[in-house]
């Protein structure tokens, strides 16, 4: 057999298996095997395959077959300019966190903030990327999962990104300080969603960092009835949300005395992201 037709066999076994990037994600995990770009990969196709490869491949195509997510099996994922080491700790960063990032590197790069405090750090994604874009800040990264943390501080370690420390804490519970910058990706979606979700979400993904109570509504609305305790005067409050969940913030953020309130769409047109300031949001 050669590369080229054991591809094409794995292609067709995945897409038998409702997995819609067959192709990409055949050619990922052979390139992982390989030890080789994946553009490598056009290169070799006629090389045959040895029993070795097999054994070790088909065990990482059936692990796919079964729907665990790709980035879980390649034990790593790519996050802005980080490369983060991937596993059921805590979820798969998204597309739409990593624009979200982007979106304020480019907002805040002619002034960094000071202190930065990221709620429900996770794989530590969003706070490692700020830490290593803005390194005069001082990071603050927070989860109330042990592991989780352990995850975040190998992430740390592997980028060799110094300048944040890591705190085990439900939201605010442990933190002192005033930050100029709190950002959050909590979980919020409803139980409906979550059920209805993709394979990959819904039985691999840690369910504590992807559902809340209250129609997904809950954890959010804690974090902004708290956060105000914790920002300077004109520091900013920054979450993902579900996107039916923009109105009720907002509401929410003006009676608590929140001077300004914005939603901002990702690049799909979906409300997304929710901020709110005490003082003008320079944007």
């Amino acid at each position: 057999m050669t590369l080229s037709s054991l591809l094409d066999r794995a292609v067709r076994f995945l897409q038998g298996r409702g997995v819609a990037a067959a192709r990409v994600e055949v050619e990922c995990l052979l390139a992982h095997v390989l030890d080789c770009r994946r553009c490598e990969l056009h290169l070799r196709l006629r090389e045959k395959v040895e029993r070795a490869l097999l054994a070790e491949f088909l065990p990482l195509l059936r692990r796919r077959g079964r729907r665990e997510p790709l980035a879980y099996i390649l034990e790593e994922s790519d996050f802005h300019e980080l490369s983060l080491r991937c596993d059921r700790r805590a979820l798969i960063p998204r597309p739409e966190t990593e624009e979200l990032v982007e979106w304020l590197l480019d907002r805040w790069e002619k002034n960094p903030p000071a202190h930065v405090l990221d709620l429900g750090t996770g794989s530590g994604a969003i706070g490692l990327a700020l830490a290593k874009a803005f390194p005069s800040s001082r990071v603050t990264a927070v989860d109330i999962d042990p592991e989780a943390l352990l995850l975040a501080k190998e992430n740390a370690e592997s980028n060799r990104v110094s300048n944040i420390h890591f705190v085990r804490s439900d939201w605010f519970e442990k933190i002192r300080g005033r930050f100029d910058l709190i950002v959050a990706n909590p979980p919020y979606l409803t139980a409906e969603e979550l059920e209805s979700a993709e394979p990959e979400v819904r039985d691999y993904e840690p369910r504590r960092a992807l559902g809340a109570a209250e129609e997904g509504r809950a954890e959010l609305l804690r974090i902004l009835r708290n956060a105000r305790d914790f920002m300077t005067p004109s520091a900013w409050l920054v979450m993902e949300m579900g996107i039916a969940h923009g109105e009720l913030l907002k509401g929410e953020a003006e009676n608590l005395g929140f001077s300004t309130v914005r939603i901002r769409h990702d690049l799909s047109g979906r409300p997304r992201f929710f901020l709110t300031s005490q003082g003008p949001l320079a944007f």
